[in-house]
């Protein structure tokens, strides 16, 4: 036990994410029923990202823990309304803010690891005025996984994993 020296590295972030309504980002909105699909989404706006990582390798060689923080704000999808195409909507996650912790365990050939992850949002849904007025609504996930897995050679690894997601809203 405890024959390495305990660190702890850092990172900090700020920019803009970079997406394509032909991805998966896309089909993220387009399966949330409100957009004509065809042709789906239309307009994707970037969103801003910032938040910061913590990571304590511990003094037992192997272990080491995790915290994060991130956020994307104004995030936006423009596209025809699914019930009525010849009207625009708009769906703007205002924030979408992810907290989680981690925990990683690497010792000869065998891994372990965990996540749990809490995100949280703020949605909000506008339509022609004369149809509704702006929706807005909570967005919010729980979600954790376990994992093990044992490397065999060089060139084969095999591993199970345990897996939990819980929507919150």
């Amino acid at each position: 036990f405890g024959a390495g020296k305990a660190s702890l590295d850092y990172k900090v972030f700020y920019g803009r994410v970079p997406m394509e309504i032909a991805s998966g980002v896309g089909d993220f909105f387009n399966t949330q029923g409100l957009f004509a699909v065809p042709p789906g989404i239309t307009k994707l706006i970037e969103p801003e990202v910032y938040g910061a990582a913590l990571t304590w390798n511990t003094t037992l060689p192997g272990l080491r823990f995790g915290f994060y923080y991130s956020r994307l704000a104004d995030f936006q999808g423009e596209g025809p309304l699914g019930a009525l195409p010849i009207f625009p909507v708009n769906i703007n996650l205002k924030h979408i803010d992810y907290t989680g912790v981690s925990a990683e365990y690497v010792s000869g050939n065998w891994t372990l690891t965990g996540e749990y992850l809490i995100d949280h949002g703020d949605v909000l849904i506008t339509v022609p005025s004369f149809l509704a007025p702006p929706t807005r609504a909570d967005y919010g996930n729980l979600r954790y996984y376990f994992s093990v897995a044992r490397r065999l050679n060089e060139k084969f690894e095999v591993g199970t994993y345990f897996s939990h997601l819980h929507n919150r809203y």
